[in-house]
């Protein structure tokens, strides 16, 4: 995937295909290592595979749903 597509999938939220623009993804499995998550997605309209990659960056407190700490990160 070439890095304009991949911030312009990061910049949408991982909410559609970065190669056809489809909505019809799928997660698969989750790996946990450390504070991160990686996880193959894959598109049902034009069959292209990616894996996205989730880092811990906040906690909640389990009832309100409300930030209790959180830190930034900026992109590898």
């Amino acid at each position: 995937m070439k890095p304009e597509r991949a911030k312009k999938y990061l910049e949408q939220r991982g909410l559609a295909c970065p190669f056809c623009g489809s909505w019809d993804i799928e997660g698969g499995s989750m790996d946990f290592d450390a504070g991160e998550i990686a996880q193959r997605i894959s598109c049902h309209k034009c069959n292209e595979r990616w894996t996205d990659v989730y880092k811990l960056v906040a906690v909640a407190d389990p009832d309100s749903g409300a930030t209790i700490a959180s830190i930034s990160i900026q992109a590898e």
